[in-house]
C-alpha cells in the first residue's frame, strides 16, 4: 500500500501538464481592415452605381430560381447586402447569413432592421458550417471564395455539398483571375491577400466536392473595374 500511496502522492504533487490553448482563428474582415468597415457600404453602393445599380446582384439572385419555402444560406454575408436583398424580393424565403466578422454582422443586423425584413445571422467559418446535413435549398457565396486559402476552399465546398438538400444548388460570385490590367491595379495590389482560382480550377474544385454540373454562368469585367468577376452554379 505504501508504494501505491507514494505513487499517488507523487502524481498529486507533480506539476500539472500544460495544455496548449489554440489561438482564435483569423479572418479577412468585411472591409479588408477593421477601420475601413464604416466606408465599406458607401463604397459598395458607389461601385454598384458605376456597374449599373443593383442589376448585377439581382441577376445573381435570379440565377437561384428561388421559391416560397426555400432556405438560403449566404456564406460570408458581410454587412448583409445580398441577404437583405434576397429577403426583400423573396419574403417567403428563409435567409441565413454567416460571417466570422462580428462587426460586419452587427451592421447586417441593423441593415435588416432598417429594411423591415428578418434575416437570421450567425457567426462562423465557411469550412465549418454550423448547420445540419441537407438543411438548405440554396447556398450562395459572393466575393469571399478568393479570400480563403486553398485547403479551406476545398473544405468549404465539401461543407456546401453537405448542407445542401438533394436537388439544391450552389451559387458563387467571385474573382476568376488576379485583377491586373486596370488603372486601379497599383492601388489594389498592396492590399491583396487573395488566392484566386481561375474558371477551370474553380469548376474542378466543385467537382471534387461532389457537386454536379458546375459551370460558369457569366462574368463582369471592363476597363475601369479592377476585379474581374464571374458567376458559377452547381447542383447537389
Amino acid at each position: 500500500m505504501g508504494g501505491v500511496d507514494s505513487k499517488l502522492n507523487g502524481r498529486e504533487n507533480a506539476s500539472p501538464k500544460k495544455t496548449k490553448i489554440p489561438s482564435p482563428r483569423t479572418y479577412f474582415p468585411a472591409g479588408g481592415v477593421d477601420w475601413f468597415l464604416p466606408f465599406y457600404d458607401p463604397l459598395a453602393k458607389l461601385l454598384a452605381k458605376l456597374l449599373g445599380g443593383d442589376a448585377v446582384l439581382r441577376a445573381f439572385v435570379n440565377q437561384m430560381s428561388l421559391a416560397r419555402g426555400h432556405r438560403v444560406l449566404d456564406i460570408g454575408c458581410g454587412t448583409g447586402t445580398l441577404a437583405v436583398l434576397i429577403k426583400e424580393h423573396h419574403p417567403g424565403v428563409t435567409v441565413v447569413g454567416l460571417d466570422p466578422d462580428p462587426r460586419a454582422l452587427a451592421r447586417a443586423e441593423r441593415k435588416a432592421e432598417r429594411a423591415g425584413v428578418e434575416v437570421h445571422l450567425d457567426r462562423g467559418f465557411s469550412d465549418q458550417l454550423p448547420y445540419s446535413d441537407a438543411s438548405f435549398d440554396r447556398v450562395c457565396c459572393t466575393g469571399v471564395f478568393s479570400l480563403i486559402p486553398r485547403e479551406e476552399k476545398e473544405t468549404t465546398l465539401r461543407e456546401v455539398y453537405r448542407v445542401l438538400r438533394p436537388g439544391g444548388s450552389f451559387h458563387l460570385f467571385d474573382l476568376f483571375k488576379t485583377p491586373r490590367g486596370s488603372f486601379l491595379w497599383p492601388l489594389v495590389k498592396p492590399g491583396l491577400r487573395f488566392e484566386v482560382c481561375n474558371e477551370d480550377q474553380t469548376i474542378a474544385l466543385m467537382h471534387q466536392a461532389g457537386l454536379t454540373n458546375p459551370r460558369k454562368t457569366g462574368q463582369l469585367a471592363n476597363w475601369f473595374w479592377p476585379w474581374p468577376l464571374a458567376s458559377y452554379q452547381a447542383s447537389r
